[in-house]
């Protein structure tokens, strides 16, 4: 609840002073109630505008003065002074102590020294009425204790709904707290079980030419080329995770680096094809990428070209051996672009595609033996999007995947 709820509560009780202070003709009354309604007025639009601080500042300014206006007019047998009880109480509901404690401070020592302040000008009988003793007695001594007693209620009730606003934000916060533990479990859990897969291979084929060095055995070189190739092929898969992880922690602090430039499709993509082709090539898988016509699309390169050999990857690692993963493109109107990565994978189901976004989830695959550690897709959608693109996904097309993303068109179709 925002601090100038209260101040509107205010608002309330200063019509029913005008409304009386009118009905007298009291004109000074009246002129305590303008200033008190210019004072939230006035405050309210500097709340608006953002500068808080200035507003609470104008609100409990023009509350002090109102009242001491009340007090200065109305005869001590209408109890006005009481009115000042409000306006020490006011600060704590509109600063906070841990921020303003000196304003806090000189706001409530305010209206005490302005109470003795009038208490004594009272004393020195050097007030001159404008409302007397009998009116002020049967009219404005009953405003008084509805205004005290109705603005303290208030202030009570206010108490309670922002300590239960701010407890429930607490509960959230300890919430996602919570989650977000889990979630660094669930990801240290999912990295060590993925990365250890190709550390043991590069610490087996390792030691295994070790040995067979130190024995004196002759090694082939054919057979020490393919552990080397796979040793490589190992290192590069813990490179590609370090960078994944590495990537996701960017995007989890809004740290995304865009360059848009004008890019053309077809080389992005082939781009892209040209480091997966080794293991497209030990599953006898064929990624077939169209001829002809290619469109230009406004993409950052580094980011797209991720995109697509995450998705080609993925493709790579789910679909059954000998299969063709096709990409295709298409435009789709209002200035934009879809390109479509077919797979024949398991594919997504409908009700999985969501969770197939969210970091570390990797469906029914959690424990299988494809490598991988959930935070692939997080990525795509997270870049795509910081590109003004969108990402979907066709589930169980064909018997597969087709993932889209689509991206603003930048020209006219030209020649691949």
């Amino acid at each position: 609840m925002p601090p100038f709820t209260m101040v509107w509560v205010c608002a309330s009780f200063t019509l029913i002073w005008l409304v009386a202070a009118a009905s007298i003709g009291a004109v000074k009354l009246s002129l305590a109630g303008t200033v008190a309604l210019s004072a939230i007025l006035l405050g309210y639009f500097l709340f608006q505008s953002g500068k808080q601080s200035y507003a609470r500042g104008v609100w409990l300014c023009g509350a002090n003065l109102t009242v001491t206006m009340v007090v200065l007019c109305v005869h001590p047998m209408g109890r006005p002074e009481f009115l000042y009880v409000i306006c020490a109480g006011f600060p704590f509901l509109v600063f906070s102590w841990h921020r303003h404690s000196l304003l806090k401070a000189c706001f409530v020592v305010l209206p005490a020294v302005l109470w003795i302040a009038t208490a004594v000008m009272i004393q020195l009988d050097l007030m001159h009425w404008e409302v007397g003793p009998i009116i002020a007695e049967r009219y404005f001594a009953p405003i008084s204790a509805i205004t005290v007693f109705g603005l303290v209620v208030s202030q009570i009730v206010f108490f309670v709904l922002t300590s239960s606003t701010y407890s429930a934000k607490l509960r959230q916060a300890l919430e996602l707290s919570k989650l977000a533990g889990k979630a660094k479990s669930t990801f240290l859990k999912a990295m060590s079980h993925e990365m250890r897969t190709p550390l043991n291979q590069i610490l087996g084929f390792s030691d295994l030419t070790r040995m067979e060095a130190e024995a004196g055995r002759a090694i082939d070189s054919t057979q020490l080329a393919a552990r080397m190739q796979r040793v490589v092929e190992a290192s590069d898969e813990m490179l590609g995770m370090i960078d994944s992880a590495l990537a996701l922690s960017e995007i989890s602090e809004g740290q995304i680096d865009v360059h848009i430039e004008t890019l053309e499709l077809h080389k992005v993509v082939k781009d892209a094809t040209l480091g997966l082709a080794r293991s497209a090539r030990r599953r006898g898988i064929t990624i077939d990428l169209p001829k002809g016509q290619t469109p230009h699309v406004r993409a950052d390169q580094k980011l797209l070209q991720f995109s697509v050999a995450q998705i080609l990857d993925n493709a790579i690692k789910y679909s059954a051996e000998g299969s063709t993963i096709s990409v295709s493109w298409t435009s789709r109107g209002r200035g934009r672009v879809s390109l479509a990565i077919t797979d024949l994978g398991p594919g997504i189901p409908a009700n999985k595609v969501e969770t197939a976004f969210t970091p570390f989830e990797r469906l029914h695959h959690a424990h299988g033996t494809v490598p991988g550690g959930g935070i692939g897709l997080p990525l795509v959608r997270a870049y795509i999007e910081a590109m003004q693109g969108e990402v979907s996904v066709d589930p169980f097309y064909e018997g597969g995947t087709r993932i889209w993303l689509e991206l603003e068109h930048a020209m006219d179709l030209l020649p691949a």
